[in-house]
């Protein structure tokens, strides 16, 4: 099921449950750009960083691009393992030109907390000349690092 959600600035932090806080869970990687095919090659540029943070069941995305083709229009989200291209299950909206920095939070369900879990969702950001994304990565656990 496809969730749409609006642009949202976000201040993460810890939360507190009795006298112990609890700690919420990062994840992220580099925004890289994968050609699909030689045809949309000129359409695909740029680099940027994601992460994410896990408190319970809301997940807080936040990053940054720059040198994008076209402005960027929408940072979607989908599932798929590291590599493969998959669904996409929700989509944050991005007013931004061919840089800037992006932030929104989603609600996941149980499903989609196994999939983050497990290494297996990833973000696009797509742009006005490519709808398909120019930059994609894997929302990979940060634990231990």
């Amino acid at each position: 099921m496809l969730k749409k959600f609006g642009l949202a600035i976000m201040v993460a932090g810890l939360t507190a449950t009795g006298a112990m806080a609890q700690e919420a869970t990062q994840f992220g990687d580099k925004l890289g750009f994968m050609p699909v095919s030689n045809t949309n090659r000129p359409l695909i540029g740029g680099t940027g960083d994601v992460q994410a943070t896990l408190d319970g069941s809301t997940l807080t995305i936040t990053g940054e691009y720059s040198g994008l083709r076209g402005d960027a229009t929408t940072l979607s989200i989908h599932s798929a393992p590291p590599g493969q291209a998959g669904p996409e299950i929700a989509s944050i909206d991005i007013a931004g030109g061919t840089e800037g920095e992006f932030s929104g939070t989603l609600e996941l369900d149980s499903e989609q907390l196994e999939l983050l879990q497990s290494d297996n969702l990833y973000v696009v950001v797509r742009t006005s000349r490519n709808d398909n994304g120019e930059l994609r990565a894997w929302l990979m656990s940060q634990a231990g690092e």
